[in-house]
């Protein structure tokens, strides 16, 4: 068979199994496959067999909805290419956003502190793009922590990382903290894409109505903020007026909503003004 059936072929199984983008995963896969830029093929080309072997072994997995990301092992997150696996989260688009926000906040050799970081998608960014600043990054999960040192020794990425339960084994101050936290309620959970089972629920849900870890930071951080340091979390739509509303009401400053790609209200933000301790 030449590339385009064996592309069309796969498309379709795609397309049947409820993939989003069917015939994009398939040029992917081949891709990855045969270690070659995607779409640099002829399509009338004879297809490789050892591609398509393959390929055969990581398609019935995505059949399943497993996410693409995890059978290849990698996710790409603004410039870097992460080793993902079950054990974190799969980088989000919208969370770039997140690390341009700290990256315009954070001063000239300042000091940032990533909570509940995962995969180590935002402290890693952080670091490859602002080598002057001092980066910590803590997680809970053993496992999480594994992925996100694999990663910073992959980049050669001065990180260091900490297992704490948010800030419980935490010292010193930051200029900057930032926090995706779970966030997500049981009903929201049941609802979700396939894909999404195949995630770590500890990354993604919360008791307290997806709120109970936010919460607490919102508690911890200032023992943990410099002196007009400033804290982001990422939240969903629903949840950040309410956010926004018990920040004001804890006394921090320059509360303020954040909008993704897609208009969705999706990071709070505030400060910590240079008395309050």
């Amino acid at each position: 068979m030449n590339i385009e059936a064996v592309l069309m072929d796969w498309t379709s199984q795609l397309a049947a199994a409820g993939v989003e983008s069917p015939r994009l995963e398939a040029e992917i896969f081949y891709a990855e496959a045969a270690k070659v830029r995607r779409g640099s093929w002829m399509p009338d080309a004879e297809a490789d067999p050892a591609v398509t072997a393959q390929v055969m072994e990581w398609l019935p997995r995505r059949l399943k909805r497993e996410p693409l990301q995890y059978i290849l092992g990698t996710a790409p997150f603004r410039d870097l290419d992460l080793f993902v696996t079950p054990d974190v989260l799969i980088p989000r688009p919208e969370t770039e956003l997140l690390v341009d926000w700290v990256l315009k906040h954070l001063p000239q050799g300042g000091r940032f502190l990533d909570v509940g970081t995962g995969s180590g998608c935002i402290p890693l960014s952080v670091a490859y793009e602002r080598p002057d600043a001092e980066v910590t990054a803590v997680d809970i999960s053993p496992a999480a922590l594994a992925v996100a040192k694999k990663n910073a020794e992959k980049y050669h990425l001065p990180v260091t990382f900490l297992e704490s339960d948010l800030l419980s084994n935490v010292t010193g101050s930051y200029d900057v903290i930032s926090a995706n936290l779970p966030y997500v309620t049981d009903e929201e959970y049941a609802a979700l894409e396939p894909e999404l089972f195949f995630e770590p629920r500890l990354a993604l849900t919360a008791p307290e109505k997806g709120m109970a870890l936010v919460l607490r930071l919102v508690k911890e951080a200032p023992a943990r903020l410099a002196p007009g340091g400033r804290i982001i979390w990422e939240v969903g739509d629903w949840q950040a007026p309410g956010l926004a509303e018990v920040l004001r009401t804890a006394g921090y400053a320059d509360v303020t909503i954040l909008q993704d790609y897609c208009k969705v209200q999706r990071f709070v933000a505030a400060g910590i003004s240079q008395q309050q301790t």
